[in-house]
C-alpha cells in the first residue's frame, strides 16, 4: 500500500504540548475524525487509516464526540439538506 505524507506547517510562535508532538497516532485519528465528520472519508476509509476495528473506532469517535451514521441515514440527511436549499 502507498503511503502519503501531510506536512503542516504552523506559524514561529504556535507551539503544540510535547505528547501532541511526540504521538502521531493522536494527529492522524484527529484528522481520520475530521474527515469522516466532513464526509470525506466513508467510515471504512477512516477506521483503515486509524488502524482500528469498527467497535474501536466507535469508542473514539464518542471522544470526539462524533456520533457514527450509518449511510441509510447519511442519505437521508442529503436529501433533506437539498430539499431545505431548494
Amino acid at each position: 500500500m502507498a503511503k502519503h505524507q501531510l506536512v503542516i506547517e504552523l506559524p514561529e510562535n504556535a507551539s503544540l504540548p510535547e505528547r501532541v508532538q511526540q504521538n502521531q497516532a493522536l494527529l492522524r485519528n484527529a484528522i481520520a475524525v475530521t474527515l469522516y465528520k466532513l464526509g470525506e472519508l466513508s467510515l471504512e476509509e477512516a477506521r483503515n487509516l486509524m488502524g482500528l476495528s469498527r467497535r474501536e473506532f466507535e469508542e473514539i469517535l464518542s471522544e470526539y464526540w462524533v456520533t457514527m451514521m450509518d449511510e441509510r441515514d447519511f442519505t437521508a440527511e442529503q436529501d433533506a439538506a437539498r430539499k431545505l436549499s431548494a
